[in-house]
């Protein structure tokens, strides 16, 4: 293979990783398991999969067929999606997360095959539905559904508190995550909001808790 094709397969490399990571960075906001890096490595992945099988396997016996090792990337990336999913009480979450992933590999696959545009429309597609369509679906709910990212002293009853504020008058835990430290706490949930209840007075509750850096994400 000459200089000038190797150069284009790794443009296309290049454009794996930035359309992966654009839908990466929209799962990492939303803190899910799989983010910015998970959809970047399974873009590219799926790219060079599909540019070796396509143009650095050659066949002495029998057709071509350069579908082959990437029609692999279709069912084997449910192994990976699989790992996303998980089962928190009467809920199941991560069923988006591992749909991003199997979109981000045909994504790659898309890339890999040259077809920038294709790969580039359901790279904005895909986007347009995570974020506008959520939107959408918190606008017919009773409740929204904010995450939000806190850091709280480490004292004793802390998490207590916590747990007690996003658990009545109007909130409800869906997830929640504690990281500690020595001084502070970091918690990361998504927490379900009656929409009577604004950013305002869900910091100003927070605040009272002792909360000293709050973030809020609809």
């Amino acid at each position: 293979m000459d200089l000038l094709s190797e150069s284009s397969l790794v443009i296309r490399l290049v454009v794996a990783a930035i359309l992966g990571g654009i839908i990466g960075i929209e799962r990492e906001i939303m803190n899910r398991t799989a983010g910015l890096r998970t959809h970047v490595m399974v873009s590219i992945g799926a790219t060079l999969f599909t540019v070796l099988s396509i143009y650095f396997f050659d066949y002495d016996h029998g057709p071509r067929d350069p579908a082959r090792i990437a029609a692999q990337i279709v069912s084997g990336i449910g192994f990976l999606g699989a790992g996303s999913i998980m089962k928190h009480g009467a809920s199941v979450q991560g069923l988006t997360t591992a749909a991003t992933l199997w979109v981000v590999a045909a994504i790659g696959m898309s890339c890999g095959c040259g077809a920038y545009i294709v790969a580039s429309a359901t790279c904005i597609i895909s986007l347009l539905t995570l974020v506008v369509l959520r939107k959408l679906e918190n606008s017919f709910a009773d409740s929204n559904l904010t995450y939000l990212s806190v850091v709280i002293p480490n004292e004793s009853g802390s998490i207590e508190k916590l747990r007690s504020e996003l658990n009545g008058n109007g909130l409800k835990i869906r997830k929640l995550e504690i990281t500690q430290g020595d001084v502070e706490m970091i918690i990361n949930a998504s927490v379900f909001v009656d929409k009577d209840i604004t950013n305002e007075v869900l910091q100003a509750r927070l605040t009272r808790l002792g909360a000293t850096k709050i973030n809020l994400e609809a």
